[in-house]
This record gives structure tokens, sequence and C-alpha cells, in this order.
């Protein structure tokens, strides 16, 4: 589907705020490219795609949509908005990260850095789901297939880029033979339980969904709504952060928990995505290779990451 330009703007920030960082925070190769940020955006019937890059201190930003409707370029703003964090002032955050073990980096090197949000807490599901039992690049392949396969196919004037929306609840549901392609395994199941749930309720009680535990629906709700008061806690974490902070071998999730929200507060579930960041995601047992020999990990590897997911085909 080709989609026509309806609306240019450029709007300048107030607040710290690193453009490229943000950017390339987990996007896909058709969510960045190096320069421009796309958004792309599904509303029932119509889509629209945003186009967004950083110049002399301003944000340019073009509006690709089906149709050129006063109504659908301003929700394509607004959510332009709360996904790229236009609006977002962390220096709090920052502040709380100044002389933090791996959150350190935040205040320095990756001052003005946000976290790349969703349009809603379906998309942020879909993301969790895939996360569920698998590594970094497992669980960001799915999705990626998820959404070439299940979601529309968007196109923009000049650009030879495909842009793949996320599959709507319905879509999941009319085509189940189609998800079991994207090589989901058992979480098929999930996608079809969050699926009828969502159509439903546009936002259902996530723990309530059969399959979708603490971790799964906080960091829906952390990438889909902005909401950092709750730490997800995983494997992950469990082992991470007693190693880190306490020099003990594993906590539990309550553990995890407290600890998370006496040291970040408001920030909790910022904090585990930023962690996720400033370690590459690495696995655990190579990360506390890492970590035991006195080095930092690197936010940048070479090999897919956070912030150079969209380097790379999966």
């Amino acid at each position: 589907m080709l989609l026509s330009k309806v609306y240019s703007t450029n709007i300048k920030l107030s607040h710290p705020y690193n453009f490229y960082l943000t950017a390339s925070f987990y996007s896909t190769r058709f969510e960045f490219d190096g320069t421009y940020a796309y958004v792309i955006l599904n509303y029932d019937e119509d889509y629209a795609v945003s186009r967004a890059r950083s110049e002399d201190k301003l944000i340019l930003i073009d509006i690709y949509a089906t149709k050129s409707s006063s109504d659908l370029i301003e929700r394509a703003l607004r959510d332009t908005a709360f996904i790229m964090g236009f609006n977002e002032d962390l220096r709090e955050f920052y502040s709380l990260c100044a002389n933090d073990p791996l959150l350190g980096i935040l205040s320095k090197e990756l001052y003005g850095i946000h976290m790349r949000a969703v349009q809603g807490l379906w998309e942020g599901l879909l993301i969790s789901i895939c996360q569920q039992n698998a590594s970094f690049r497992q669980g960001w392949r799915m999705l990626m297939r998820i959404r070439e396969i299940l979601g529309e196919e968007l196109r923009i004037p000049d650009s030879e880029l495909i842009f793949y929306t996320f599959p709507s609840p319905k879509k999941i549901i009319e085509k189940p033979s189609l998800l079991r392609q994207c090589g989901v395994g058992y979480r098929d199941k999930i996608f079809l339980n969050a699926a009828k749930a969502f159509i439903r309720n546009n936002e259902p009680e996530l723990i309530e969904i059969k399959g979708i535990g603490q971790y799964s629906a906080r960091l829906a709700k952390i990438l889909g709504k902005r909401d950092y008061r709750e730490f997800p806690v995983d494997r992950w974490f469990s082992t991470l952060i007693p190693r880190v902070y306490a020099r003990e071998e594993k906590w539990s999730i309550k553990e995890v928990e407290e600890f998370a929200r006496k040291r970040w507060g408001k920030y909790a579930g910022l904090a585990a995505i930023m962690i996720t960041v400033v370690t590459g995601a690495k696995p655990i047992s190579s990360l506390l290779k890492v970590l035991e020999k006195g080095q930092n990990p690197d936010p940048f590897p070479h090999e897919p990451a956070p912030l150079t997911l969209w380097r790379y085909s999966l």
C-alpha cells in the first residue's frame, strides 16, 4: 500500500534529547535507517508512517497516510510524540543513574537517550510474548516475522523501504496458520488468548490472560503505555541484579522488586529496559564474565542488540 505525504512540521525540544540514540532504541531495519526514524501507525482501516530526523536542534517530521484527514494527522503526530518520547523530560532519571554501576553511562555517553515506545498496549504485549523464554535475537526474529507475514505492507514515495505494521488482534485470530509459520512455537496459543482478550476489551487486565505472567504484563505496560512503576523480573534480572548490586547469587522476584523500587522509584520499569540497553542484552552467562573481569559491557556490539538491531536482518 503506497501512502501519500499529507503533512510536514518541526518541533524544538527544551529538555535533553539524543535523537540518534532514541531512534536506534529497539528499532528494526524498517524503523530506523541511520538518519530517519520511521513510526508505523495502524488506525483500523487507515495507516500512517511518520518520518522524523534531527537538524539544527529541531526535529523535522513528515506524515504519510492513507488519507489527508485532520483527525488522522493529529493522531499520527500525537502518537509519534509518544512513541519517540518527544515530550518526556528524563533529567531526574539521569541524575538517579549518575553513580549507578550499570546505568551510570546514561548520565555520560548515552545522555539524552529515551525509550522508543510502541503505539499501545497490544503492540507492547506482542513484543513481551516474543521475549518469553527467548534470547534477544530469537525474540526479535519472531516479532519481525510476525509483522512481515501478518502485518500490512506500507510504502512511501521516494523510499525503497517496506514498512510492516503490527498485526491487529483480529488478524491474529483470522490467520492462526500464518501465525504458526512465524516460528513462535508454544506462544501461538498465548497470542490467540491475548487477541481474544483485546477484542473483548481494548485494555484488558493483562495478568488475567492465560500465558501472561508478571514479566510479560509489566514489559507490555512499559513499552505500550510508558508505565514505569513496576520492574519486570525474569531469570536474567534475578541473577544480574543481586550479582551487580549486592554480590549475591540470586534473588527472588520480590527481592528484585523491592530493590528496584527503593533504588529507582517511579522509574523502576524504565531502569529495567535501560539495563538491557547498556548491557547489549547479552545472555546472562557471557554478561557476567564481562562484568567479573571489571569491564563495561558494550551497548553497541557488532551483533543485534537494543541499539544495533536496525542494522541487521534477522
